[in-house]
């Protein structure tokens, strides 16, 4: 099932009606969501393209994914530091990667390194709580179920 997410969510978006899947929003999403896994040199799923065949939005989210995978902790795994996971990339270790988003990758590496050192994962989990603890929640659904009485008294119904 894993390998097969990525040719799923191509499907779904090729079943859209024709109007929206002629939109470049649409054509850009399913080409990441076919081909966000291949890999420069071939050994990707699930067609297997090689270069330039993998187009350039699915090859900069390929590379964005791993990333992410290494430097967040998961179940089986801690998290890699900002430099493991740089380090592992560019030795290959997850797959064979455009040269050019590599050398991009590099340019930016300290501006990575400086954003990621600045927002850390606790300042995110604060911020959400902070704002789930603004929205009364109660009042949102006391004013929507009275908003709707209202309408239905002007009318009559009830």
């Amino acid at each position: 099932m894993i390998k097969t997410h990525a040719a799923i969510g191509a499907k779904m978006l090729s079943e859209l009606p024709i109007e929206q899947q002629e939109l470049p929003l649409v054509k850009v999403a399913s080409e990441i969501c076919r081909w966000h896994h291949e890999r420069y040199d071939g050994t990707g799923y699930p067609d297997k393209l090689v270069g330039d065949e993998i187009p350039i939005s699915a090859q900069v989210v390929s590379l964005a994914d791993v990333y992410d995978a290494l430097i967040s902790e998961r179940c089986y795994k801690k998290a890699y530091t900002y430099s493991e996971a740089l380090t592992t990339i560019l030795e290959g270790q997850c797959g064979t990667f455009n040269p050019i988003l590599i050398q991009c990758l590099l340019e930016i590496a300290d501006t990575i390194k400086t954003e990621l050192r600045d927002i850390s994962l606790a300042q995110e989990d604060k911020y959400i709580r902070s704002m789930r603890n603004k929205i009364d929640y109660d009042r949102l659904l006391t004013r929507k179920r009275c908003s709707s009485l209202s309408r239905l008294q002007s009318y009559g119904e009830v």
